[in-house]
């Protein structure tokens, strides 16, 4: 590894939720919903940074059926996975049955809403709103 690989790496890692990703990512692949219900963040922070980490080369992509599955590139994994267990050993044990409980997760909460679950009422709103909007026109 280059200094210059090095010093991309460090700065990627260098915001704490990044380095979170990262940590849960040096245990298995994960999709965005299941690293949402670890993390305890937005969607839309979660899926910033794995769009910062990805354009680094830090992690990549996988889709499996209508979700998005990210993983280490595994360049990276084999470089750094060893340093990294050993300076976060206490936080990955930490890690493991909060990962273990978003992985028996069969369904994506965020990706569609159960059966039977209504739409939410911001989107009711939103729906009787455009349909006032279209009666007018």
């Amino acid at each position: 590894m280059t200094v210059e690989q090095a010093a991309k790496i460090f700065r990627v890692l260098s915001d704490k939720n990044r380095l979170r990703i990262f940590l849960l990512l040096l245990h298995s692949e994960l999709c965005v919903c299941q690293m949402m219900e670890v993390l305890k963040i937005e969607q839309s922070l979660l899926s910033h940074q794995l769009r910062f980490m990805k354009k680094a080369g830090l992690v990549q992509p996988k889709k499996k059926g209508r979700w998005v599955f990210y993983e280490l590139s595994e360049n990276y994994r084999q470089e750094l996975e060893p340093i990294f267990e050993e300076w976060f050993k206490t936080e990955l044990e930490a890690l493991k049955p909060k990962i273990a409980r978003a992985e028996e997760r069969v369904v994506c909460p965020v990706a569609r809403p159960a059966a039977g679950q209504a739409k939410s009422v911001k989107t009711k709103k939103l729906t009787a709103e455009n349909k006032k909007k279209k009666k007018r026109a």
